[in-house]
């Protein structure tokens, strides 16, 4: 960090008279420690919205599977204007609920990442 010119020079110079190369990884942790914590809450706090969200693509993904007896890749939500046409139109994937569940299994440990 001390040869890099985008390092703040009070940076660099306070590095310069250490003796030794700072122990970065309590920082870290703390850091990876506060973002799981946030993430938690977040999870948290947003729960029944979120499923409900992913109740109501489940259950549109089952209804059309239902009624065309085929596999589903994808829906799309599709908002129309007062003469029936097409004024927006977004996809809605089945598979994004389970990345979404992937992620939170893989994240869940973070908020005990912390030292403090």
């Amino acid at each position: 960090m001390i040869e890099n010119k985008k390092t703040k020079e009070q940076v660099r110079d306070d590095l310069a008279h250490l003796n030794r190369d700072p122990n970065i990884v309590p920082l870290v942790r703390d850091y990876v420690g506060s973002l799981g914590r946030m993430q938690k809450l977040l999870r948290e706090t947003w729960a029944d919205f979120v499923k409900e969200w992913d109740d109501l693509i489940n259950s549109s993904v089952e209804r059309y599977e239902s009624k065309f007896k085929m596999g589903c890749v994808r829906l799309s939500a599709v908002g129309r204007d007062a003469d029936k046409r097409v004024v927006e139109s977004v996809s809605v994937f089945g598979g994004i609920i389970k990345r979404r569940q992937l992620l939170e299994t893989k994240c869940a440990f973070l908020d005990k990442v912390s030292t403090a």
